[in-house]
């Protein structure tokens, strides 16, 4: 099983000052392998990070640090936070060239995370179906109008009091209640001309009434 996640560099205070901090935590970790107390070697990488899981069992640890720490990295176990969590502060992430509020699009597999920072500002993880809380917080409550339209690479939901998208194909459609929650439907001709599949993993840029879905390029971002 491969996915796609999205975590932020948060800031850190600290007895000298203020951080940075980075926390991963969340179930697919442990369905990845990386349950708690295993060894993770994390590595600084152009615009980002790769955390790799290794078997103690099986690895020298002291041949291991030395040769994670001549490439800027560390070692690290994986914590328990309420579950799994990998939690890198400090150097680790300025040497990744990473600041605060940037965000880090995470692609992992069993054993092995990479990450690669993206635009900054709200983004998460979506599919064909946007349903959650954050929705409410941009305006798109149960019953609420908006307009979905598509462009060649992006999908675009906007609140109706607003200007009307210039676009070749858009659709007036209202946000509805999905398990008490709101939930908005991408219809699958919006994915058809933005060249989407409807099982896509999507980025969702987004600001009060307005929802921005795209495609990220994973080759220019170094995957």
């Amino acid at each position: 099983m491969n996915g796609t996640d999205v975590v932020s560099i948060m800031r850190k205070s600290t007895k000298c000052g203020k951080g940075l901090q980075l926390s991963i935590s969340a179930k697919w970790l442990s369905d990845m392998g990386f349950a708690l107390n295993s060894l993770v070697q994390v590595l600084p990488e152009p615009g980002g990070l790769s955390f790799t899981l290794h078997d103690e069992t099986f690895t020298k640890y002291s041949e291991l640090l030395s040769i994670t720490t001549e490439m800027g990295g560390t070692l690290m176990k994986v914590s328990l936070h309420y579950r799994p969590r990998l939690g890198l502060s400090g150097v680790y992430l300025r040497r990744a060239g990473l600041r605060v509020g940037d965000n880090l699009l995470v692609l992992y597999k069993h054993g092995f995370i990479r990450a690669r920072k993206i635009q900054s500002g709200a983004v998460r993880v979506v599919k064909s179906h946007l349903v959650g809380r954050w929705l409410e917080d941009l305006g798109f409550e149960c019953g609420t109008d908006l307009i979905i339209s598509s462009e060649p690479g992006a999908i675009i939901c906007k609140l109706c009091d607003d200007v009307v998208l210039q676009s070749s194909v858009k659709l007036l459609a209202k946000t509805r209640l999905e398990n008490r929650v709101p939930c908005i439907t991408i219809h699958s001709s919006l994915y058809e001309h933005a060249g989407f599949e409807q099982d896509d993993e999507l980025l969702a840029s987004y600001e009060y009434g307005l929802i921005r879905l795209w495609k990220p390029d994973f080759v220019s971002l170094g995957f």
